[in-house]
């Protein structure tokens, strides 16, 4: 049945194009981004006498095939190309940790090509329009969801298959909303963890002053309880953006509640948030925008571990759109903001006249609970301190081009007492990045 609903969906795509094409002369462009960036972080485990540092480089190259078959009906591919690393390769939580091959030994280095990810035709769907009623999106789309916060593009599960209606209520005023399938492991049943599969409805609200958006993600996992029970891992997440006169707001929150995927612990303390309010500053020529985070990533000390599975998520690639969170701690050292309250206000200047510009910002974090639990690296302490640490960074960029950049980014961190008292030394990083959009 499956192999003939398929077999039907092929025939039915390759018949729109065949007829579009019989009717309008097809337009080909590409669009995407390469990204190439160069890591030197001194002292990563705050410890000086140890004597340590990390330096890598990574580049990655996303292409966007895009055939106009007509003016109502669109063909589009992603390609995930050039995909490597150089150097060090003992960093925390890589995107694709399969560019690396099985497994991410710390010493590891000169990867080079190894792994899957290079020049790997994931995604294709077709884009159909209905004028001023709205679109129709089928196919394995894309797969980034709001501020790529939990629910990212660079995911790389396989077979999303999003159905994406768009109704146009007028007055640039629209609703969108999908159904994502993902098969994760295709296998027995009744054999723990070798059948699990995703899926997710989602919703927006958009207008020129408000986008709301939710997601409710459930993720099954066959026989991984006691009895044979199928585990759940069910999220709900949820952004809000808007204008407020001069203020620009994104924000994001996501809860997760069930059972753990590959076990059966329940999961505990799961909530996390954050708002990003920034306004642009007209009256000065020096200063074009000030900005402050507010998020919580909760955690627990809860004793039993046996019984749950406790603290959020976290996020920090490539969060709230262009920019991280910070260049060291987050970064480099845990690679996921957790178990913290983060503040974090930014400045970002220009030099008039020129193509140059930049940002600095201090990112301030606190634990939401004593030093007891943090899924990191690093030996905590043992007493009551909340106080993980701050951090400075200052960037220079220079504008190549339309959405063309080359940044320089400097940073040091300095811990609080919430490290073990071996690891309270400070650290300096900074960070070589190239974005180019075309």
């Amino acid at each position: 049945m499956k192999r003939k609903l398929l077999v039907f969906g092929i025939a039915g795509i390759l018949l729109l194009v065949v007829a579009s094409i019989s009717v309008a002369e097809p337009e080909f462009s590409v669009t995407g981004h390469f990204r190439a960036r160069s890591y030197y972080i001194i002292n990563p485990n705050l410890n000086k006498d140890v004597g340590n540092e990390r330096s890598y480089s990574d580049q990655r190259l996303i292409l966007n095939p895009s055939l106009k078959i007509s003016d109502w009906a669109t063909l589009n591919m992603r390609i995930r190309a050039l995909d490597y690393i150089w150097g060090y390769n003992g960093v925390p939580g890589l995107t694709w940790p399969e560019m690396i091959g099985p497994g991410v030994v710390a010493d590891v280095s000169n990867q080079g090509e190894s792994g899957t990810n290079n020049f790997q035709w994931d995604r294709a769907w077709v884009h159909i329009f209905f004028g001023k009623y709205g679109s129709l999106q089928i196919g394995r789309q894309k797969t980034d969801l709001f501020h790529n916060f939990s629910i990212a593009e660079d995911d790389t599960y396989p077979r999303y298959h999003y159905i994406t209606p768009v109704f146009d209520l007028g007055n640039d005023k629209a609703i969108m909303f999908g159904i994502l399938y993902d098969k994760r492991g295709e296998g027995a049943l009744d054999v723990a963890g070798d059948d699990h599969f995703a899926w997710c409805p989602w919703f927006f609200f958009m207008s020129p002053k408000l986008t709301v958006g939710y997601v409710f993600f459930v993720w099954d996992c066959a026989n991984m309880g006691p009895n044979g029970e199928s585990s759940n891992w069910i999220m709900h997440d949820a952004m809000i953006n808007g204008k407020i006169g001069p203020v620009d707001i994104k924000s994001e929150i996501d809860y997760l509640m069930g059972r753990e995927i590959l076990g059966y612990r329940k999961l505990k303390h799961t909530l996390e948030f954050f708002v990003d309010a920034s306004v642009p500053v007209e009256a000065s020529a020096y200063i074009s925008k000030v900005a402050v985070v507010f998020g919580l990533f909760s955690g627990t000390t809860d004793a039993d571990a046996t019984e749950y599975n406790t603290g959020s998520i976290g996020s920090n690639e490539d969060w709230i759109d262009d920019w991280k969170i910070d260049l060291i701690l987050w970064d480099q050292i845990y690679n996921a903001v957790r178990n913290a309250y983060i503040i974090r206000p930014k400045i970002d200047f220009v030099i008039p006249d020129t193509r140059w510009g930049g940002y600095l910002s201090g990112c301030m974090s606190f634990a939401d609970q004593e030093a007891q639990y943090n899924p990191g690296p690093l030996p905590l302490t043992t007493g009551d301190e909340k106080g993980i640490g701050t951090e400075i960074d200052l960037a220079i960029n220079y504008t190549l081009g339309p959405a063309q950049t080359i940044e320089l980014v400097l940073g040091y961190f300095a811990p609080g007492k919430y490290f073990a008292e071996a690891n309270r030394d400070g650290t300096i990083g900074m960070a070589l990045k190239t974005h180019i959009r075309f």
